[in-house]
């Protein structure tokens, strides 16, 4: 609104100086540089992050499904996150709980048949809800982004034409 109410008085005063215009731009692109860009990037990994979170429970998911569908007695191998990006190939012969990530860091021990259905609702919630969000931040985000652009692009442009008519 601010930018809004500049660029009208911009257009409504004749008498506005190149420098006075300048100083303008310099605001809005150190603005754009210093709050807009970076919020834009914040609100994009945040969203990215969310929907790789989705895609490890739709593998975990469909991973379940296919134990549930295999010989219970034969072990199957499985990749064991450490943490901090350590993974271990490991046979697991138990294969009848498992750990699911509920959310703010805690886990669950269920049993497959009760992990399925707090698997899908922690999906439902990640898509309907958290992603929705952070796609609508991004967007948000955007909108404000191209505006201002779009202002900066006009300061610059009078600040040309009043250098040209100086």
């Amino acid at each position: 609104t601010t930018l809004a109410i500049d660029m009208q008085r911009i257009d409504d005063e004749k008498d506005v100086s190149a420098s006075e215009l300048r100083e303008k731009l310099k605001q809005y692109t150190t603005f754009v540089d210093s709050t807009l860009y970076p919020q834009l990037k914040k609100t994009v990994e945040a969203r990215e992050q969310t929907e790789g979170e989705i895609q490890e429970y739709s593998e975990l998911h469909n991973k379940l499904q296919v134990i549930i569908q295999s010989d219970v007695s034969k072990p199957i191998e499985a990749m064991v996150n450490l943490g901090h990006e350590l993974v271990y190939c490991r046979a697991v012969a138990d294969r009848s709980t498992v750990c699911v990530d509920i959310g703010k860091g805690f886990f669950v021990e269920l049993t497959i048949q009760e992990a399925m259905p707090v698997i899908m609702e922690r999906l439902m919630f990640l898509r309907d809800q958290v992603l929705k969000k952070r796609i609508e931040d991004a967007n948000r985000v955007a909108s404000h982004l191209e505006s201002s652009l779009v202002i900066v692009e006009a300061l610059s442009k009078h600040v040309k034409e009043l250098e040209v008519q100086e």
